[in-house]
């Protein structure tokens, strides 16, 4: 043929593909070299682990057998010690508002009934019917009524009417 040489462009393409292909895998292992390389440390924590490293490669444990039994905290009550209080335990004439109140707190408390915390909070209006609830009813019970008038209006004959009883009687 005359003119132009033709063009193999799958030829070219995938040329390229393994180009860059390679060029990417020298990008990763120049970034992989470079992690690799330690970095600087002072000398004065050369020899010093990091602490947070130590805290989040430490062994695992299990923890079960932490829990197995329930804690009483009613004798850390009884060991506290009042000696240390900072002051004498005779009464002095110039005691201070702090040292009143640490021996107010070291006084034991009478026991209160343990009672559970219930997830439902006690309201003023507990046990009380909510108005629109008793509106509601109210409407329901009309529309009742008003069912049972259809309905006995519904039996009588066409051309007719129903009237109450004591009206009845009387044009009888």
């Amino acid at each position: 043929r005359k003119g132009k040489k033709p063009i193999n462009h799958i030829k070219q393409n995938s040329k390229k593909l393994v180009e860059t292909q390679r060029q990417y895998k020298l990008k990763e292992k120049a970034g992989a070299e470079a992690k690799k390389q330690k970095k600087t440390v002072l000398k004065q924590f050369r020899g010093v682990s990091s602490r947070v490293y130590s805290y989040q490669h430490r062994p695992q444990t299990c923890h079960a057998d932490r829990f197995t039994e329930p804690v009483d905290h009613s004798l850390d009550d009884e060991n506290f010690n009042t000696d240390n209080i900072g002051f004498s335990e005779a009464p002095s004439k110039h005691m201070t508002i702090i040292q009143k109140n640490i021996l107010k707190a070291c006084e034991k408390k009478p026991a209160e009934e343990h009672r559970p915390q219930s997830a439902i909070p006690e309201y003023k209006s507990q046990g009380k019917v909510p108005s629109y609830l008793v509106k509601r009813k109210q409407e329901w019970k009309d529309e009742e009524e008003h069912k049972q008038k259809v309905a006995e209006l519904k039996k009588a004959p066409p051309g007719t009417k129903l009237l109450p009883e004591a009206e009845r009687l009387e044009t009888l």
